[in-house]
């Protein structure tokens, strides 16, 4: 009887084991082949994307929509891709510790492909009812050009720097040279930590919020010079640098000066791009040790006139006294390009001055012609400089060996030169024994400059970086030629004189006036990294991002 209930049974559990093993074996064969399927596409989609970032320098879907669009045809037709792919152009940003995409907008610097594919359904994996299933893959790159550039001549006159440099520091400078500080580059990521290390209270987190509080940071100029000879004493090749540092944070009361570095160095924090990828930008940039020291120094000393002592001993000029106010300080922004529009384009300031120099005029009084007797004066110069900008508009080209093409608008300094007028007293020989006093009015008269932004391209084909190319805006509006074509107007009361006299005074007033201009003033403007009526514009580095995968 129980044998006879047991009949049968091992059939229907084989029955049941061979249907599950058939079930198990399906699912396993049709799920490796939509993995494989979708990790094809996602293949496809990649190598596209990373062939529309490898065959640019930087994406530019606004003004290079067409070109990368082929790009990405040509990748999909080369792998094997037969349907129609959605190739949209955006910006990305990072929220949350992760990218994120957005399409369209006016700075279109990302790019996304994104791919999809009906393939045939399992029972399971497809539905009881469905034919078919749709995989789809997407990517992203991003990819943006970071060009380095600075104004300024590079040449300094030792003599009137050491004075300047006096000036700012509080202390007594006597360099012999400036060229290790003006050949010298640093980090200012390395910077940073260094001045970490120093118990300023930084913190170089990678994210824009503690860099933006880190940068409106008081710290001493001492530090700050610290910090600097603390970067540069890992680098073998800035010795000299080191060497000049020191010296300098042994003079004066550096201590006692306070700089915020924000005054000096700006985020471009509207440009659509990811707040990481802004810090990152600004831990990465390379800064002329010279010209961010000069920055600091004149911020630091933002608003408060410093004389420059001993020049006229240096220069021969009878009591030469040179007094500086720093209106503004240099401004240098750090961003990318492309940028979302032009008010997010990473723009480079110089100072805003105004320098005034004073000095004995016809010291001891001098004769003219042997009639005139003209009784010594005080000369009055104030040459006030407004800021030159340049910003960065276009780039074609990946690198210097295989040539470039870079588009600046540039808009020189303006220097405004005023002249106090002069109240000269003199004594005219009429005859042998008659004598008459006489009083002479100068009024110089000062050729108005002008000063406009105009675009200049720079071509590079092998050439080594640091490139330097001279961007002559507003010919005739330098200071030398400012100074050259200042003429002076004489009103003579209590005499008449004759041409020859006026013409012996008025050189003898314009000597002091073009040797003031040309030897001191100008001079001190170089130093400062500011020229008046032309553009010293140097590229100092060419880089473009990696261009690999965000997402």
């Amino acid at each position: 009887m129980n044998r006879a209930r047991q009949r049968g049974a091992i059939g229907l559990s084989a029955t049941l084991l061979m249907l599950s093993v058939v079930l198990l074996a399906a699912v396993s064969i049709d799920s490796a082949r939509l993995l494989l399927a979708q990790r094809t596409l996602q293949a496809q989609a990649d190598l596209a994307a990373l062939a529309m970032s490898r065959s640019t320098c930087y994406i530019d879907g606004v003004n290079n929509e067409a070109t990368l669009r082929q790009q990405v045809q040509a990748s999909l037709q080369a792998n094997g891709f037969t349907g129609t792919p959605t190739i949209s152009f955006g910006n990305a940003r990072i929220a949350d510790s992760h990218w994120q995409y957005s399409s369209g907008g006016s700075e279109q610097s990302a790019g996304r492909v994104t791919l999809s594919e009906s393939v045939p359904a399992s029972l399971l994996a497809g539905g009881i009812f469905t034919d078919e299933i749709q995989l789809s893959a997407s990517a992203t790159v991003l990819k943006r050009l970071n060009v380095g550039y600075s104004m300024g001549s590079g040449l300094v006159n030792v003599d009137l720097t050491n004075s300047l440099f006096s000036a700012l520091l509080g202390g007594s400078v006597s360099l012999l040279s400036y060229d290790g500080l003006l050949n010298a580059q640093i980090s200012l990521g390395e910077l940073l930590a260094a001045l970490d290390e120093t118990g300023t209270g930084f913190n170089t987190d990678l994210t824009l919020g503690n860099l933006t509080e880190l940068l409106e940071t008081e710290v001493s100029v001492g530090d700050l010079l610290d910090a600097m000879i603390e970067v540069l004493g890992n680098d073998s090749t800035a010795s000299s640098a080191v060497s000049l540092l020191q010296q300098l944070r042994l003079t004066g009361n550096s201590d006692a000066l306070d700089v915020v570095l924000d005054s000096v160095l700006g985020l471009v924090n509207d440009s659509g791009v990811g707040e990481d990828t802004l810090a990152r930008s600004l831990l990465a940039t390379h800064l002329n040790v010279y010209n961010l020291l000069t920055a600091s120094l004149m911020a630091a000393n933002q608003s408060h006139a410093v004389t420059l002592s001993g020049l006229d001993v240096d220069l021969g000029i009878t009591g030469l006294a040179v007094s500086m106010t720093v209106i503004e300080p240099p401004q240098y922004q750090v961003g990318y390009y492309p940028a979302a529009d032009d008010s997010s384009v990473p723009v480079l300031r110089t100072a805003q001055l105004s320098l005034n120099a004073q000095a004995t005029l016809l010291p001891g009084g001098t004769n003219l012609l042997g009639v005139l007797q003209v009784n010594q004066s005080t000369l009055s110069m104030t040459a006030t400089v407004a800021a030159a900008e340049a910003k960065l508009l276009d780039a074609s080209g990946c690198s210097v060996d295989d040539g470039v093409s870079l588009v600046f608008s540039v808009k020189p300094s303006l220097a405004t030169l005023t002249i106090a007028p002069l109240s000269l007293t003199a004594v005219l020989q009429v005859t042998p024994l008659v004598t008459v006093p006489v009083t002479i009015a100068v009024t110089a008269n000062v050729p108005a400059g002008n000063s406009s932004a105009v675009e200049e391209t720079i071509a590079l084909q092998n050439q080594s970086l640091p490139y330097r190319v001279r961007v002559a805006t507003n010919a005739g509006t330098a200071l030398s030629d400012t100074v050259a074509n200042t003429t002076l107007t004489l009103n003579v009361s209590g005499a008449t004189l004759s041409s020859s006299l006026l013409t012996a005074l008025t050189s003898s007033l314009l000597t002091p006036i073009k040797t003031i201009g040309t030897t001191v003033l100008d001079p001190l403007l170089q130093s400062l990294g500011v020229t008046a009526g032309y553009v010293d514009l140097t590229v100092e580095s060419l880089k473009t991002d990696k261009g690999n995968l965000i997402q």
